[in-house]
């Protein structure tokens, strides 16, 4: 039995599947009272879903509203906490680079951490698991009343890369290596 359910109660777990399975998130050098302080704020929604009622994937999401103000909200986390942002220059420079002035729309809904257990589709094909989870995308969707998903990641990332492309995500903005790809969905 496959479900999704919205996700406040086991914040610290997905924040620790997240910060291993996804090691580029700034989540990770931003800690977890952050991340927990965003999820309890709705700046940030997280799901999961489940595979007969085991946790099959993490989903995080942020609307078009909070997309803009979540980078107010992280530069004022870094003043307050300075030892994060000199500790972590680099990598926070590198993740700012993700900021950019793409054309993101009010319909637009940020897929920010997606996790997939691949153990717990095994019994599905590529391409059950593929409709599973774009059926699931389009109940998320439905919620944050958008109807396209939009993400960004670096080009090296080769395994986001191909699943995006082969879910018909398409690219819409390029900023040195990270790449902004995006799928309407009818709702």
């Amino acid at each position: 039995m496959l479900a999704l359910k919205d996700e406040n109660e086991n914040l610290k777990r997905n924040f620790q599947i997240i910060c291993e399975n996804l090691p580029e998130s700034s989540f990770k050098i931003l800690g977890y009272d952050f991340f927990k302080k965003m999820a309890e704020k709705e700046i940030i929604k997280v799901y999961c879903i489940n595979v007969d009622n085991e946790l099959a994937s993490v989903i995080s999401v942020i609307n078009y509203k909070n997309y803009n103000l979540i980078n107010k909200l992280i530069l004022r986390h870094l003043i307050l906490k300075p030892q994060i942002l000199i500790s972590n220059i680099f990598k926070l420079f590198k993740s700012s680079l993700k900021s950019s002035k793409a054309n993101i729309q009010s319909n637009y809904l940020h897929l920010l951490h997606l996790v997939i257990f691949k153990e717990k589709f095994k019994n599905y094909s590529i391409e059950e698991k593929d409709k599973i989870f774009d059926n699931f995308y389009k109940k998320i969707l439905h919620k944050h009343e958008a109807d396209t998903f939009f993400l960004c990641f670096n080009k090296s990332n080769l395994k986001a890369l191909n699943y995006y492309e082969r879910n018909n995500f398409k690219i819409f903005h390029k900023i040195g290596n990270i790449l902004y790809y995006k799928k309407k969905y009818d709702i």
